[in-house]
């Protein structure tokens, strides 16, 4: 089971951003994983990598101005955060 955790949530070794340049370099490298993120390590999950999100988690649609829209995996032609058929 591969586990990548949305940028609001710490992991341990990594910053939180929460998709926002300035709390990015204010963040530091948190040094605590999450209780959820770590019941998940411990059930054998393997961490592959923090998501982007939304800027300070505003909207659904998975836009972001300063670090761009991730690609959804699974339909590339489809924004990440719904069903709509081509980025707004």
């Amino acid at each position: 089971m591969r586990l990548a955790v949305k940028d609001l949530v710490d992991v341990a070794g990594y910053p939180t951003a929460a998709g926002n340049p300035h709390l990015l370099a204010a963040s530091g490298i948190k040094n605590k994983t999450a209780p959820l993120v770590q019941l998940l390590l411990d059930a054998g999950a393997q961490f592959v990598g923090k998501t982007n999100t939304d800027e300070l988690a505003y909207s659904l649609i998975g836009g972001n101005m300063h670090f761009g829209m991730p690609v959804n995996p699974a339909h590339p032609e489809l924004i990440p955060g719904g069903p709509l058929l081509a980025p707004l």
